[in-house]
């Protein structure tokens, strides 16, 4: 109960404190265009299809769809790994979290001199190919038998640097794409006339809410076919085949990462570029300016 309750407190203080900071900003918005009345649900669907004509939001959204569904079933699959690989205590488990929590924190102070020196795309790929490789490479090593061992101080050193660096390198490729998100608004709005942030942002939303959870369900299904045990007395990696805890392996890092690779093809067709971004905020700069001005006093 502390617990959920100091996260609730955090989270109404992050929440209004982001709302009292951009408040300022509300009298520079653009005004919504006037549009014919409609069902609710009819206009839904009709922007959802308008967003889906933009090329940038399908390559964004069909790659982080997979991200998605991947940190379903890697969430699905934590448990097992900690457990019956890895022979992991509570304690460390929980200090495998902690050092991903500390290394996306850290990430993010990392990512504005990062960006200023490449591009988002860069970001992206970057979080989405080290999140892939870190998967991979303590699964390999172990298999390999060049991995620290079980029950050592090593192992747990070496398991929290990888998801120490996992995470601040994630970290770019959330930041980065938000703002590639809101870069889509604008070409968006530079191609229609229309401000459409909402419905951007609610479909990457809504589809992390629901692939998520169908990522689950993958890891449950992954499990039935590697003939995972069922039953209470299934308590340490002694009570599970040698060869199902292998499989548990391959599927958890090999399998899981190696969907990053549509990922990553789907990213490098985003070709929005700094410099076309750039060229759109000024012809949209530049329409703004002709428009009648908007009294940004409160009526």
């Amino acid at each position: 109960m502390p617990y959920a309750l100091t996260l609730a407190v955090l989270m109404v203080v992050t929440i209004w404190y982001s709302a009292y900071g951009t408040q300022k900003e509300i009298p520079f918005l653009s005004e919504p265009a006037l549009r014919p009345q409609r069902n609710p649900l009819t206009q839904m669907v009709l922007d959802l299809g308008e967003a889906f004509r933009n090329r940038s939001f399908r390559w964004l959204f069909f790659g982080v769809l997979i991200v998605f569904i991947m940190a379903g079933v890697n969430s699905a699959l934590d448990l097992y790994m900690f457990q019956y690989f890895w022979d992991l205590t509570s304690e460390e488990m929980l200090g495998l979290q902690a050092a991903s929590i500390t290394g996306l924190l850290i990430g993010v102070f990392l990512t504005a001199p990062l960006l200023r020196h490449t591009d988002k795309r860069f970001g992206v790929l970057l979080g989405t190919i080290v999140w892939a490789v870190c998967q991979v490479i303590p699964v390999v090593l172990r298999l390999l038998e060049v991995f620290p061992d079980n029950n050592t101080l090593l192992l747990v050193y070496t398991l929290v640097a990888f998801r120490f660096v996992q995470g601040v390198i994630l970290q770019q490729a959330f930041i980065a794409f938000g703002s590639m998100m809101a870069d889509v608004a604008d070409e968006h709005d530079h191609q229609t006339g229309a401000r459409q942030e909402g419905i951007f942002f609610g479909a990457i939303a809504f589809s992390h809410k629901a692939t998520s959870g169908f990522g689950n369900f993958i890891g449950g299904i992954g499990l039935d076919i590697i003939a995972w045990p069922r039953g209470i007395g299934i308590q340490t990696a002694a009570d599970v085949p040698a060869e199902t805890i292998v499989h548990l392996g391959l599927l958890y890092g090999p399998v899981v990462a190696g969907f990053s690779v549509i990922s990553v093809w789907c990213y490098l067709h985003y070709d929005l570029t700094r410099a076309r971004h750039a060229e759109i905020l000024r012809e949209l700069n530049a329409r703004r300016r002709v428009e009648p001005a908007r009294d940004p006093t409160p009526t």
